[in-house]
Parts: structure tokens; C-alpha cells; sequence
């Protein structure tokens, strides 16, 4: 069975009487009669068979709400005889079920998508037989509607110190584009988008950004976003100019605005207790008593800032022997 040669026409009116049904999805018709000179058994049903022949007259209609998918079964020997309707599209992912007649588009048909529409006649005998036929030349037809852009999107800047990044590309006009819970329309006139990426972190963030169109996800791409930890600003010392030795030295200059700092001697060795602030203007400060006798005092300022921790250089600041309380 499902042969799908072809055969007079004038059989086939002989051996069925078509009633088209749009409603349920199928097109059925009545068993012949004993008068059309087709052999019938004492319940008046057609012996042999069924047999299963592609449909005809098949037709689609589309207008922007609807889709009317229609064909004519035919079948020789059979109880009963309809068809039914299948279709796909590139993104479909193969055969999906139609209904036969008008019905709403699918949501998985998208405006501007071309469906092709696959007809097939399913004849049934009155022993439990059954028999399908599909043949060629499926028919196809576009949804109305603007046609759909891939979704393309790429890393335009990134900022370690403010944890964000400008996710920017090409998208369908109209559509919504999202990255986790930030989003934007995209620009009717260009269809370009782009997204301030908030929240991330140093190191490596996989982000998704996904196009929907009319509330349903038509496509989306993953890029990854790498934030370097940034650069610490150079240490700089703007005060003393000369030191007292013996009494207490107040030092100042700038550095990373909000790092901590610890003041360190020639080996490396804290100078002061502690950690201390940079602020958000990045200055610091701090106090420590030079030892008396000394002709120069030498640090060097550590900071930490971003997930770094640089060392600056050693900074030599000449005493000022002339004001020095005398050693003991």
C-alpha cells in the first residue's frame, strides 16, 4: 500500500463519493455503493483494500492572522477517507501538525517565514486496514509580515573599574533583545541594539543575548566577557619636603582612589601598623615619627586596589638636620 501511481479518475469516483469536512482537521467521504459496481459485503462495505492515492486539489491561504490549509483525499476500498496537513519551516525542526481548514498561524511560524505544508491521505479499511499516500509538490506560502534578522552581537568596550561592559549589534526592527535581566528594543529605522551589561565580575562572564519577537524567542548568541583587573594609579608623594628626624612626620600624596595601602621600608618591612585608606579623591596620608639622627627617610608605599597589589618605588626624603631635636 501507499503506491502513488496514478490511476483513472473515473475509479475513483466509482469507488467513493467525496465529502469535504473542513472542521476536525480531516476531509472524509462515504464507502461506495453496491450500485457504482464495486464488490460490497453483506454490510454494504467495499471488499479489499483500503487503498490510499496523494491528494489534489491542494491550496493554501494566508492572511496575517490565519493560515487555511485545504486538499481533497483520495482513496479506492476504504470506510473511511481524509487527510491530514503537516508543516515546516528552516527553524522548525522538522514536520510540526497542522489542522486542515483555517486556523491561527502557529507560533512557530514567524511573521515573513516561509511554510511548506505537507498533504497526506490516510484511507482506512473496515477490518482495521490502512493505507497513506503523501506525493509531491508540496505546497508553500510566506506569513505576512516583515521578514526576521539573525541576531548578531559583539563586545564593543569594556570597564573592569565599573564592572560593565557594551554588548551591541544587528537584530529584527521592532524585535526585544535581552541579556539576563537587562533588555532593549531594537531601533525600528536601523535595527541596531545595544546593552550597558551591568554586575559582572573580574575574570571571565558568559553572557546569552536572546531575540525575541511578539514574546517568543526566534534566536540568541553567547560571547564571554573578560574583565582584566584595571590598572593601579601610580603612587605619588607631595608632602614633606624634607622630614624632621625624631619627631613625628605627617606624609602625604595620591594613589588609587579607594585602594588600602601599607607603608613599607627598603626590605619590605611595615613601617606603620596596619593598612590604611586611600580615598575616594585618591589621596592618602599617614603619620610616623622619623628616628632622630637620621639624614633621610626612605618608604615605599604597597597598595592594593581591583584585585591587584602593586609596590611603588623608594622615596627618599632629606631631614632637616637644623631643626632635629639633638640624639640621646
Amino acid at each position: 500500500m501507499g503506491s502513488s501511481t496514478t490511476r483513472p479518475r473515473l475509479l475513483t469516483v466509482l469507488a467513493t463519493t467525496l465529502v469535504v469536512a473542513a472542521a476536525g482537521g480531516l476531509t472524509a467521504a462515504t464507502p461506495a455503493s453496491a450500485a457504482a459496481g464495486i464488490p460490497n459485503d453483506a454490510g454494504g462495505s467495499v471488499l479489499g483494500g483500503p487503498f490510499a492515492y496523494p491528494p489534489f486539489d491542494k491550496k493554501l491561504t494566508a492572511t496575517a492572522t490565519t493560515l487555511t490549509a485545504t486538499a481533497t483525499p483520495d482513496c479506492q476500498e476504504a470506510v473511511r477517507c481524509e487527510v491530514s496537513a503537516a508543516g515546516a519551516t528552516p527553524s522548525s525542526g522538522g514536520l510540526r501538525p497542522l489542522s486542515v481548514g483555517t486556523q491561527p498561524w502557529p507560533s512557530w511560524v514567524q511573521p515573513g517565514e516561509v511554510v511548506t505544508v505537507v498533504f497526506t491521505t490516510i484511507a482506512h479499511g473496515r477490518n482495521g486496514g490502512r493505507d497513506e499516500a503523501r506525493g509531491g509538490g508540496d505546497p508553500w506560502v510566506a506569513r505576512p509580515g516583515p521578514a526576521r534578522t539573525k541576531l548578531t552581537a559583539e563586545i564593543r568596550s569594556v570597564d573592569p573599574a565599573a564592572r560593565s561592559a557594551v554588548i551591541a549589534g544587528t537584530a529584527t526592527k521592532g524585535a526585544r533583545v535581552s541579556i539576563g535581566g537587562q533588555g532593549t528594543v531594537v531601533d525600528a529605522n536601523t535595527g541596531t541594539w545595544s546593552i550597558t551589561v551591568t554586575g559582572l565580575s573580574l575574570g571571565t562572564n558568559p553572557l546569552v543575548a536572546i531575540q525575541e519577537i511578539n514574546g517568543i524567542e526566534y534566536d540568541r548568541v553567547t560571547l564571554s566577557v573578560v574583565l582584566d583587573p584595571p590598572a593601579l594609579d601610580p603612587v605619588t608623594v607631595t608632602g614633606p619636603a624634607t622630614v624632621q628626624p625624631g619627631v613625628e612626620n605627617r606624609f602625604t600624596g595620591t594613589a588609587t582612589p579607594r585602594a588600602t595601602f601599607r607603608v613599607l621600608d627598603a626590605s619590605g618591612n611595615p613601617l606603620t601598623p596596619g593598612e590604611h585608606a586611600v580615598l575616594g579623591d585618591g589621596t592618602w596620608a599617614f603619620a610616623l615619627t622619623v628616628p632622630a639622627g637620621v639624614t633621610e627617610f626612605r618608604f615605599a608605599i604597597e597598595q592594593t586596589a581591583n584585585g591587584r597589589t602593586e609596590t611603588s618605588r623608594l622615596f627618599t626624603i632629606p631631614a632637616d638636620t637644623r631643626s632635629a631635636p639633638a640624639a640621646r
